[in-house]
């Protein structure tokens, strides 16, 4: 009985050991096997990593270009701004040099009165139909203009303050008291003198022009 326990244990050990032979080779692949899937998951992650890098790095140029698009856009505002006053400066230097040249014109004249009084002209100021001043279509805000009217030989300096007149070919709109000072009831024909030609002064008793500041005459040998 004792030889047969002892066959049983030499036998189970031959099957371990040959079990053990089988398996040895075994674990030693699935560990070879999990060390090169190891280091495969590690080098996929250091190209997922290095691909990341990539693209954050075009997000960066891409916003860097997208800044400087913008700050193009930005100087060419400036730039197109900038040349716009420089226009606006030129525009306003040659009006101010055209209206210190000066020039004479006749045509007709009309006036405007207690239905604009108070309100505000194009030049930003209230009207005042009670001061003398006057609308023109295109003489800068400031121009004195010296205006005649031949039918009464009755003058006066006024002072362009709005735009206009609008209505047919009228080339000035007075204000009620430089109306009254010219003996213009409507409309009447005036002679206008600016710059150069104005004369130095009117006559405060007769409102009449008296010597010019250039050619010694008044306005009324210069039309």
């Amino acid at each position: 009985m004792q030889y047969e326990r002892s066959k049983r244990e030499i036998l189970n050990y031959f099957r371990v050991l040959i079990l053990a032979l089988f398996l040895v080779p075994t674990f030693a692949n699935g560990a070879a096997f999990a060390a090169d899937a190891a280091d495969e998951s590690k080098a996929a992650a250091e190209e997922a990593k290095k691909a990341q890098d990539e693209v954050k790095k075009a997000d960066d140029q891409a916003q860097k270009a997208e800044d400087q698009v913008r700050k193009a856009e930005d100087q060419a505002e400036k730039a197109a701004d900038e040349a716009k006053k420089d226009a606006e400066d030129a525009k306003k230097a040659a009006d101010k040099k055209s209206s210190l040249k000066g020039k004479v014109f006749k045509g007709l004249a009309s006036w405007y009165g207690k239905k604009f009084h108070g309100r505000k002209t194009a030049s930003g100021v209230r009207f005042d139909e009670d001061k003398l001043t006057c609308a023109h279509r295109t003489l800068p805000f400031g121009t004195e203009i010296l205006v005649m009217n031949p039918a009464t030989g009755k003058a006066c300096t006024v002072t362009v303050t709005d735009r206009g007149p609008y209505h047919g070919k009228r080339i000035i709109d007075l204000s009620k008291a430089a109306a009254h000072k010219l003996g213009i009831t409507g409309v009447a024909q005036v002679v206008c003198s600016t710059g150069k030609y104005i004369a130095d002064k009117v006559t405060p008793d007769r409102d009449e022009p008296v010597k010019t500041a250039s050619a010694g005459s008044s306005p009324s040998n210069l039309h």
